[in-house]
């Protein structure tokens, strides 16, 4: 065996907690709104496609972090 397991698996640390969920949704939802008004600006339409998918899926983690699922 190349590598030594020295690892205690019955303490793993402190998993995500609710404010860097919170915060990377708001990251999401900023840079998505920011590729799609840029991408509109210089016509790059990929940067508005990923954009709305951004958008899309800060919205969808917001509203299920809403419904009590997160």
């Amino acid at each position: 065996m190349r590598y030594r397991d020295t690892g205690d698996y019955q303490d793993l640390g402190v998993p995500v907690d609710d404010g860097l969920v919170f915060f990377s949704i708001i990251l999401g939802l900023t840079m998505g709104v920011a590729f799609i008004y840029f991408g509109l600006r210089v016509k790059r339409y990929w940067m508005v496609i990923w954009g709305v998918g951004l958008v899309l899926a800060g919205l969808s983690y917001f509203v299920m972090r809403m419904l009590g699922y997160f």
